[in-house]
């Protein structure tokens, strides 16, 4: 890749696999090469496919901090990564997919918007961390079953990297759910 001026947000993006098949540089995205999709249950961390909208945040475990705080959380508290770690902790495997996965072939049908994904944009990956209800729980708020009548009807989260998204409280809590906060991969 070309040097990027200092002043580039995506100056400093980690260095990418080079058999990673590239559809965008900023922001990047890039594809599983096909032929390796298959060689691994586990994809591996390096081959994972790369779709991003902003630059990738520089995360440090000494300094990282999860704030949970809001309407019913009893106890608002900063989590560090110890303290994360210190939680139950739980493994996910799970398979993600850009939603974008084999836009290529559609434009044979009809053109459509956005990069033109063949068939990876899609790995598999075990994910280690702590369920967001064992989190929840710890700041105090109530269990699933006891909503009725409340006002919290979402989880909000906000990334590092100003992402944001919700998912509804009974998701966050439900006792047999799976909602992880992932401080590992594979």
């Amino acid at each position: 890749a070309a040097p990027r001026p200092a002043r580039d947000p995506y100056a400093d993006e980690p260095a990418r696999h080079p058999a990673l098949k590239l559809l965008s540089e900023t922001p990047c995205s890039a594809e599983t090469p096909t032929a390796l999709i298959r060689d691994h249950w586990l994809t591996p961390n390096e081959l994972w496919f790369v779709r991003n909208h902003h630059p990738v945040p520089h995360i440090h475990g000494g300094t990282f901090r999860l704030s949970v705080g809001g309407e019913g959380v009893a106890a608002p508290r900063d989590y560090s990564l110890d303290d994360l770690r210190a939680l139950p902790r739980h493994d996910v495997t799970a398979t993600i997919q850009c939603g974008g996965n084999r836009r290529g072939g559609l434009n044979e049908v009809r053109r459509t918007a956005g990069n033109a994904w063949g068939v990876g944009a899609i790995s598999n990956a075990r994910w280690g961390g702590v369920l967001l209800r064992d989190v929840l729980s710890d700041c105090g708020l109530a269990p699933q079953g006891t909503w009725a009548g409340r006002r919290v009807r979402h989880v909000h989260l906000e990334g590092e990297d100003g992402t944001v998204a919700s998912i509804p409280v009974e998701k966050a809590t439900d006792a047999s759910g799976d909602v992880l906060l992932a401080y590992e991969m594979n």
